[in-house]
């Protein structure tokens, strides 16, 4: 689960979210109903290892054209301090790019060397041989919402169980990109149908991300989507989110029982905890939530699941997941959630990994095992 160092140095040359390809549609989405699908094309769209793991490098190469024609000079001043741009001009905001670029540039040798250890050949191979993956744009709330379906290359004339993937971190860091998909390709083969969304204001959809807001919208009109697939069984959807995209799963369980399972990993459930352990959360919260500061606590709370667990679906098993060493989210929340959930009677389960970090990596076997077993006995019907 943790982003391999390319991708990482990649992005930050787009930190300021500005460069996003912001897609056109064919179909105004203010006409389409919640889940239509308004464009699609191939979602990964490299035909061997080594075109895929030079992209990676052409990501880093400052294109100052480019940078113009999506975010010229006119919209600099009024962007700068919403995007939170950490330069007082146009020009120096440009010199900083092409730094970071030679920077980054410099020290690819290494990057790639992490990245072919991280994601081998045969990672790469496997995943072009056995998922179909799709990029989509899809409409929510009158918004172009970029997506990703991923489904078994070998489709039978079946119905997959699917699992919405609800992926963590905002709109400038943990975007589902290239290594998410590969990632999630063990799911796919264990044949369901994946499918996920950037969020409003994340990975080129419109809008702005409320982590936790508006943007929960963006989640449920997933499932009108799934409805519209043939390939889909629109009776058996399972929810998987780690991070903000646990917390998003929690507010999506509040707003439908249209999911027969979830799994949640560290997730916050207590916003309150987690600005006191890491204070730089409240900066993203306050950038990013409507009448933040007005409206705080209110906005806290409702994001925060411990304060509302009877508002979750009754009939929704969930699956919790954290690791004691959490360095990112407080790992007392999942017990406290545990308790919250046991107390309102949901049913649910609470799996401690008393040495695990975040992502859980150090645990990802088993991990990939609990998640299988809890969508199978809950998903397979």
């Amino acid at each position: 689960m943790k982003t391999p160092l390319f991708i990482v140095m990649a992005a930050a040359l787009l930190a300021s979210g500005v460069l996003a390809a912001q897609p056109a549609s064919r179909v105004e989405p203010q006409k389409a109903g919640n889940g239509a699908i308004l464009e699609i094309a191939d979602g990964f769209p490299y035909t061997t290892y080594e075109q895929w793991l030079g992209q990676g490098r052409s990501q880093m190469a400052f294109d100052e054209a480019r940078i113009r024609s999506q975010f010229p000079p006119e919209k600099f001043a009024a962007e700068r301090e919403k995007l939170r741009i950490p330069a007082a001009t146009y020009e120096e905001w440009l010199a900083q790019l092409k730094r970071r670029s030679e920077a980054m540039l410099a020290k690819w040798p290494a990057i790639e060397a992490e990245a072919r250890r991280a994601y081998p050949p045969e990672m790469f191979r496997e995943f072009k041989e056995t998922v179909d993956c799709s990029r989509m744009i899809y409409a929510s709330d009158g918004l172009k919402i970029v997506g990703f379906i991923l489904k078994p290359r070998a489709s039978a004339s079946v119905r997959y169980p699917v699992v919405i993937y609800n992926h963590g971190g905002n709109s400038q860091v943990s975007n589902i990109d290239d290594t998410s998909l590969l990632r999630l390709g063990w799911l796919v083969r264990a044949g369901y149908v994946v499918i996920a969304s950037q969020y409003r204001g994340c990975g080129g959809s419109e809008g702005g991300d409320e982590v936790g807001g508006a943007d929960v919208a963006d989640v449920l009109s997933l499932i009108p989507l799934i409805e519209s697939l043939p390939y889909a069984d629109p009776a058996n959807i399972g929810m998987l989110g780690w991070s903000r995209g646990g917390m998003m799963t929690f507010l999506a369980l509040a707003k439908s029982c249209r999911i027969s399972a979830a799994v949640i990993g560290s997730a916050p459930t207590d916003l309150f905890a987690e600005i006191e352990k890491r204070p730089a959360m409240e900066t993203l919260l306050r950038n990013s939530v409507p009448d933040y500061a007005a409206n705080k606590e209110a906005a806290l709370k409702a994001r925060s699941a411990q304060y509302w667990p009877e508002k979750l679906c009754k009939t929704t098993p969930i699956l919790l997941l954290q690791g004691g060493d959490d360095q990112r989210c407080v790992p007392e929340s999942a017990l406290n959630m545990g308790l919250q959930l046991q107390r309102s009677r949901r049913p649910f389960r609470l799996i401690f990994f008393e040495s695990g970090s975040h992502g859980l990596s150090e645990h990802q076997e088993e991990v990939n095992r609990q998640t299988i077993l809890w969508f199978e006995k809950h998903l397979r019907r």
